[in-house]
């Protein structure tokens, strides 16, 4: 009787430490990616498009452990917001119309130019298509390793962006000094900048791929620090950014300023001070069109005739309380409202060339 008891005991404690070591196991699941899936999943971008399927974001929203979808072949749409380094692998959230969001890996911040994807392609209409390695504990997001993605119609993948060295040459070429035809021409002159230096990638124009200089958070002095001039500020952080425009430095004479999700667009003037905090701007004139993407351009800040066209449209409210819009005529510092409208459901507006919409706690139907 005594032996049957001590079976029991031991069959119910190797039970019981199994689970709690599986339980663990997920748990410390913190950003898995399995290298031999993604390097059998990764043959011909033209034979694996149709093999891709549409991700649904509640079936990968666990560990891959818990799950069991590790190495799926997903594809998604959504806007890319701003890229970071995480485990020296370059990654992007990429939020998705419903509000949902996405981890993206483009490969090692070594050799991937991290900045340059973002300069080209964020807060743009943006599909990717990839390998799912599981869920970061850490960033609390699925994760894609992406294999190629869409922007505009035009496709790509990461090692387009090849990361350049000191002396102008990609990363991932050998050492060819005496061999010309194997340097690459995107060595920028000796009177340009880094910043100002332009990809002679065949896979897009030049002016697309043309830096942006972004400032970073911190106080600037117009004509100064920065240059005067209209510019885009978007949030680097998860709970919006924020701007104030300052008549001087004492910082008790603001001028305009904005508590904002995603973006806002201010224009300044030489010896007035702009405070970033949790954002970076950059001249909204290196900044690409905004785009809507199934249909639904989400909150944010947009010129009238460059991210959207004029005309009518519908408006509807994401948020258990009232959203809310703006029209204004301008984005300095003394710009006039045309019409606003705190409303719930759905409502109508009309805008003009020219004009500016503030949408708030809504998005914009195409």
């Amino acid at each position: 009787m005594k032996r049957v008891i001590s079976g029991m005991l031991c069959l119910c404690l190797m039970f019981i430490l199994g689970g709690c070591e599986q339980s663990i196991q997920g748990e410390s699941d913190v950003l898995y990616f399995d290298t031999q899936s993604i390097a059998s999943n990764t043959s011909s971008i033209t034979e694996m498009k149709d093999e891709y399927k549409i991700a649904q974001f509640n079936q990968y929203n666990s560990f891959a452990s818990e799950n069991g979808l590790d190495g799926d072949k997903v594809q998604v749409v959504g806007l890319l917001s701003e890229m970071e380094v995480l485990e020296e692998k370059g990654y992007a959230y990429l939020k998705q119309a419903d509000g949902y969001e996405w981890l993206l890996i483009f490969g090692l911040e070594s050799e991937i130019d991290i900045q340059e994807i973002e300069d080209s392609f964020m807060f743009r209409d943006f599909k990717a298509y990839g390998v799912y390695t599981g869920f970061s504990g850490t960033m609390q997001r699925p994760v894609i390793e992406v294999d190629k993605f869409e922007c505009e119609g035009k496709e790509y993948v990461p090692t387009d962006f090849v990361k350049e060295n000191d002396i102008g040459v990609s990363s991932t070429q050998t050492d060819k000094s005496n061999d010309t035809s194997s340097q690459t021409s995107t060595t920028p002159s000796s009177n340009v900048t880094s910043e100002e230096a332009v990809s002679s990638k065949d896979s897009m124009s030049s002016s697309e791929h043309k830096k942006r200089k972004w400032y970073g958070a911190g106080t600037h002095k117009v004509g100064v620090d920065i240059p005067a001039g209209e510019y885009y500020v978007t949030a680097t952080s998860s709970v919006g950014g924020y701007y104030a425009v300052n008549a001087d430095s004492k910082g008790d004479s603001i001028l305009a300023n904005d508590n904002f999700k995603t973006n806002g667009i201010i224009t300044i003037e030489d010896g007035q001070y702009i405070e970033l905090s949790r954002s970076k701007a950059c001249l909204f004139s290196e900044i690409g069109g905004t785009t809507f993407t199934d249909g639904i351009l989400q909150e944010g800040m947009y010129q009238v005739g460059k991210d959207i066209e004029a005309g009518e449209y519908k408006v509807h409210s994401t948020s258990d309380v009232d959203g809310y819009y703006a029209v204004v005529d301008g984005s300095g510092v003394s710009n006039k409202i045309i019409t606003n409208d705190n409303f719930e459901g759905d409502t109508y507006l009309t805008v003009e060339e020219g004009q500016y919409l503030i949408l708030t706690r809504c998005e914009l139907l195409k």
